[in-house]
Formats: C-alpha cells, sequence, structure tokens
C-alpha cells in the first residue's frame, strides 16, 4: 500500500471516530438516577466519554483516535486529533468521570467490556506518549480513572462465578484479551514488590466451563 493510500485510510478513519464522539444524539443510557438531580444527558454524568452512543463506544472511539494519532496521520488529522484530547482527556473531565463511578450503585457499570477498553486506551495512550513525550499529557489525566477501573478489574476477577454468555458487551470474552496484565495497568497499579501477578486463569476459566458449572469447581 502507497503512504497516500495509508494517509487517506488513516484520515478516513480519524475523520469517522471524531465525528462519533462528537455527535451526542441519539444515545443509549444505562444509568441508576436515585433522584431528580441525576436525570441529566450523558455529557452531564460523564464529561469525557460521552458521544458515540454510551459509554464504552465513546472511550473505543477515543482508543481508535489515539491508534491513528501514533501511526502519523497527516499533519491535519494529527491536530484535530491533538484538539479533541485536549478538550476531553483533562484532568477536571476525568475527575467527573471517576465521580460517576464513584457513586453509590455504580459498582458494575460498564462491567467488564468498557473497563476493558477503558484499560486499552491508556496502554495506547502510554505507547504514544512513549512516541510523542506531549501526549504524556493525556495519559497522565487518564490515570485516576485508569487506576480505579483496573483495581475494580483485579478485584471482581476471583469473585465471578459463572461466564456471562448473553450476546451483549457484558460477554466475559473482554477478560482474556489483556485487559488486566500487568503491562496495561496504570504505574500506581502495577505491581508491588512480592505482591501477586494478576493471574487470567480464572477467566480462562469462566470461558471454558460448560453452561451451568461454577468456575470454582474445575
Amino acid at each position: 500500500m502507497t503512504t497516500a493510500a495509508t494517509d487517506d485510510r488513516l484520515d478516513a478513519l480519524a475523520r469517522v471516530a471524531l465525528a462519533n464522539v462528537a455527535a451526542v444524539y441519539p444515545y443509549h443510557l444505562t444509568h441508576l438516577a436515585r433522584g431528580d438531580d441525576e436525570v441529566r444527558e450523558p455529557r452531564r454524568l460523564y464529561p469525557a466519554f460521552f458521544g458515540a452512543y454510551d459509554w464504552h463506544s465513546s472511550v473505543h472511539m477515543h482508543w481508535s483516535l489515539a491508534r491513528c494519532l501514533r501511526l502519523n496521520p497527516p499533519a491535519a488529522t494529527a491536530a484535530a486529533i491533538a484538539a479533541h484530547f485536549d478538550s476531553r482527556l483533562t484532568p477536571a473531565a476525568i475527575a467527573g468521570e471517576c465521580a460517576y463511578f464513584a457513586a453509590a450503585g455504580r459498582g458494575a457499570f460498564e462491567r467488564p467490556y468498557g473497563w476493558g477498553w477503558l484499560l486499552q486506551l491508556w496502554t495506547e495512550l502510554d505507547a504514544l506518549a512513549a512516541q510523542s513525550p506531549a501526549a504524556a499529557r493525556w495519559r497522565d489525566a487518564l490515570n485516576p480513572l485508569a487506576e480505579q477501573l483496573a483495581d475494580r478489574f483485579v478485584g471482581w476477577l476471583p469473585r465471578a462465578e459463572f461466564a456471562v454468555r448473553a450476546g451483549t458487551h457484558v460477554l466475559d470474552e473482554a477478560l482474556v484479551t489483556g485487559d488486566v496484565d500487568d503491562a496495561d495497568l496504570p504505574p500506581r497499579r502495577q505491581r508491588e514488590p512480592g505482591e501477586a501477578k494478576v493471574d487470567r486463569e480464572p477467566a480462562l476459566l469462566l470461558l471454558a466451563q460448560p453452561v451451568g458449572v461454577d468456575a470454582r469447581e474445575r
């Protein structure tokens, strides 16, 4: 493939992703509202990852943009992605995301599919920062949310008793993509000296078990 063709494809992919994250309607909302004050549109609930129909799709689109940026798209496209990241991946916006996840009744929000994509986004931004140090500001802004969800992932996995095969985005296949490998964890969530390595065997057992079999019995 020629350089021109590669640039055209990167530009097209980036433009689609930018259009998606800018589209606040329509949206699909899975949200526990505990009062009138919590009946709000997505951009008021989670200020970084709205648009693109739902939360995990917005995170996925941001991963797509980070990957496109790491592949050196045309200058105008790179500038558009950087401007978007500067508007969304800010400490204030990520603090709002953390507050949303920390609120009572939201412990399972986007588990595990959205959690996995968030950690993949952090990993992609980390790789981008190694290539372009200026990108470290986006990775560092995302750190608190990545740490929060990495903690949830590591805490939940040993308690998961049955594989979820409902045919939706709560499928447990997300658990075997490397989402909770040490390499994918933000610095403050990586192992302390003497701490056991994150083990994906429970996830593999979940997926291997026949329907109705408790993974702890295998």
